[in-house]
């Protein structure tokens, strides 16, 4: 049988991104959890296909699972490959779990057509081979190429970057109490094109205890790739200063890498002020501009009972059902926010001290950085 096509990810990344597509052939709740960042999900096989897929190869061997699955395939076959038609200017990677079979199935149904039906032949697959056959002769002449050890050998590109974290950059880190516009800073800056590492935005949570409310947040290992991402194009364009937020150890249920954690502790530390009434306002914005957000942050105040006590807590949740949000949000800073990010705040040497509206004092502090 002839061989298929392979590319390591080593050499996928001697091409620039708009050279190539990656499809990821994965299931969707596989892809959803994480993928490589930039790649399509084409799923050969549904959640619920998979499961039974799965199922029927640990009950019954290899080859009955074979034969259900390409009878899968040929009632989606015009459906899955209608997906690559606009990308076939480039080249097409096809990925899957560990370069396993999965992958292979769709490179060699454009480039070893025989071997396709011989599998189909071979299982017994309840298949029209002569259908099939035409199905395959009208695909596209491309010339697919499927990625060495799919997402998991990936993954363990990931992980020796940020184990091994050859980044020369340095941190100039925004810290400041809770809700002092230190994420709307960085999104400024970001969009004025400075390098900007968002822990938040790309974890999906605000980083304190009632940070998620209202967001979805995102796995570790899709935080880490698309970190890894953005690392490495720092470090091939020689950034030699990156803005970030100051943060504790974890982000939500986000672990921050360990050395990307001790490379931003030893960071410039800067410091982001606002009044007591322009954070109170953020915090409404954040916390209460929808019936649900009201209603999570509602159900989220008990986890501070052992920070508060529950007297409090019941009087923080009668704030709420009041509408008084202001005196919410003035007692929980004073009572439970600024006591803890004061602790952290005291122990630093901050080089510069901002107002969140003063960007521009920001930039020109960042950018005498590069001149020394």
């Amino acid at each position: 049988m002839a061989t298929t096509p392979a590319i390591t990810y080593e050499d996928l990344l001697q091409q620039t991104h708009d050279q190539y597509m990656i499809f990821d052939t994965r299931s969707p709740k596989e892809f959803e959890e994480s993928h490589i960042p930039g790649s399509i999900n084409l799923p050969l096989l549904s959640n619920e296909e998979r499961v039974i897929i799965g199922i029927l190869y640990k009950q019954q061997g290899r080859e009955p699972a074979l034969k259900r699955g390409f009878e899968m395939i040929f009632h989606k076959f015009d459906t899955f490959f209608s997906a690559i038609q606009g990308h076939t200017k480039k080249q097409l990677i096809i990925q899957c779990w560990r370069g396993g079979l999965r992958s292979q199935l769709v490179v060699d149904m454009f480039l070893n057509k025989d071997n396709i039906i011989q599998m189909i032949k071979d299982v017994g697959a309840d298949v029209p081979i002569d259908a099939f056959a035409k199905k395959l002769d009208a695909l596209p002449p491309l010339q697919p190429k499927q990625l060495v050890g799919g997402y998991k050998k990936y993954r363990e590109y990931v992980r020796t970057k940020l184990e091994q974290f050859d980044y020369s950059f340095q941190f100039v880190v925004l810290h400041g109490l809770s809700c002092t516009y230190k994420t709307h800073l960085l999104d400024q800056l970001a969009k004025k094109g400075y390098p900007v590492l968002d822990l938040e935005k790309m974890v999906q949570h605000r980083g304190s205890v009632l940070g998620g409310i209202g967001l979805s947040p995102r796995s570790q290992k899709m935080v880490e790739n698309e970190m890894v991402e953005q690392l490495e194009s720092w470090k091939h364009a020689g950034v030699p200063f990156v803005f970030i937020e100051g943060e504790s150890r974890k982000v939500g249920q986000f672990i921050i890498p360990e050395k990307l954690f001790q490379r931003l502790l030893s960071g410039i530390p800067v410091l982001v002020t606002a009044t007591d009434e322009e954070r109170i306002h953020l915090a409404m914005n954040e916390y209460f501009e929808t019936p649900e957000k009201r209603e999570g942050l509602k159900k989220e105040l008990p986890r501070l009972t052992k920070f508060l006590g529950k007297q409090k807590i019941d009087e923080l949740i009668q704030h709420t059902d009041d509408k008084h949000y202001d005196e919410l949000f003035r007692l929980l800073f004073k009572q439970y926010y600024d006591v803890l990010y004061n602790k952290t705040l005291k122990a630093l040497d901050f080089k510069l001290t901002v107002h969140w509206k003063e960007i521009e004092k920001l930039e020109h502090f960042f950018d005498r950085l590069h001149k020394q």
